[in-house]
């Protein structure tokens, strides 16, 4: 009995020592559960603080996407505005074109009448205004032309017909006295 008290006494020191054990265990363990817990609590306000923020990234991503929508609306109008522009640049070069071979087709013109107007013997506006008042020497009720009227254009029909002759030159006086009697007849060859 004494060895059975020996060995009852030997568990017990045994159970004990495990009791002790377990308990150690059990401190740990719960020392490491309120770790966990502590943990657990922390990561909890971090999933609501990024819980949050997503949701602040949710509503800024759908105001950039309403924006970007806008942004492409405008950009569209704008480049629909430039091709409109651009066609009708593309217009107004032709037309500028057109008015420019028109502004020198009516300087062509205004040369050639200026200078059928300056190497004309007799200018047509002098001459239908003196058509029935006035002939070449004054004979037949009708004023002569004036002595500077008759030296400019006996110097200009000099100067275009050099060595003309008499006979042409009387020839030529003739034919302004013509003129002078049928100035419409005359203005229109």
């Amino acid at each position: 009995m004494k060895q059975d008290l020996d060995t009852v006494k030997g568990e017990l020191t045994t159970v004990k020592t495990e009791r002790d054990t377990v308990k150690g265990e059990l401190t740990t363990v719960k020392t490491e559960r309120d770790t966990v817990k502590g943990e657990l609590t922390t990561v909890m306000r971090e999933r609501d603080t990024l819980t949050r923020e997503l949701t602040t990234v949710k509503r800024e991503r759908d105001t950039v996407k309403g924006e970007l929508t806008t942004v492409k609306g405008e950009l569209t109008t704008v480049k629909e505005e430039r091709d409109t522009v651009t066609r009708e640049l593309t217009t107004v070069k032709g037309e500028l074109t057109t008015v420019m071979r028109e502004r020198d087709t009516v300087k062509g013109e205004l040369t050639t009448v200026k200078r059928e107007r300056d190497t004309a013997l007799v200018n047509p506006d002098i001459l239908s205004q003196w058509a029935f008042h006035v002939n070449y020497n004054g004979t037949g009720a009708k004023m002569a032309v004036p002595r500077n009227v008759i030296k400019a254009m006996t110097a200009q029909v000099w100067k275009r017909f050099p060595g003309i002759g008499l006979a042409e030159a009387q020839a030529i006086r003739d034919k302004i006295n013509g003129f002078l009697r049928r100035p419409y007849t005359a203005l229109q060859r």
